[in-house]
């Protein structure tokens, strides 16, 4: 949450329609709203347009890589969004190019719910 008046507004981009449903109700749940985007281009034009207060990001994407929507939010003016980057990969090395494109923290798709929003309040609270 940003504050007890403006829940902070998260950009999901994933082209696998079941995991921004999922993304959507369990960040909706925690007291997000909550936009989703199906492809890297599609999010890239919503966080030009209308700046969420943070973007979570697929590794693989339809069109193209998430670390390249990463690098391409990080080369936008304006403030720093918190991003996350969310793989059904794992491993040192995956974290490791997420973290080196420009994401400020990398999740496994394979996560329990309130570690999830546990981690998503911390960033968004560093990020104020």
């Amino acid at each position: 949450m940003t504050d007890d008046t403006h829940p902070a507004h998260i950009l999901v981009i994933d082209d696998d329609w079941i995991n921004r449903e999922l993304m959507q109700t369990v960040l909706k749940r925690a007291g997000y709203t909550v936009q989703t985007c199906s492809t890297g281009e599609r999010g890239l034009q919503t966080v030009a347009e209308t700046p969420p207060d943070m973007v979570i990001v697929d590794l693989r994407l339809g069109d193209m890589n998430g670390l390249e929507v990463v690098e391409r939010i990080r080369a936008m003016p304006g403030r720093r969004l918190p991003i996350v980057v969310m793989s059904a990969l794992e491993g040192d090395q995956v974290r490791k190019e997420a973290l080196e494109a420009g994401s400020d923290l990398f999740i496994s798709k394979v996560f329990a719910v309130s570690d999830l929003i546990g981690q998503l309040g911390d960033l968004l609270l560093s990020a104020t």
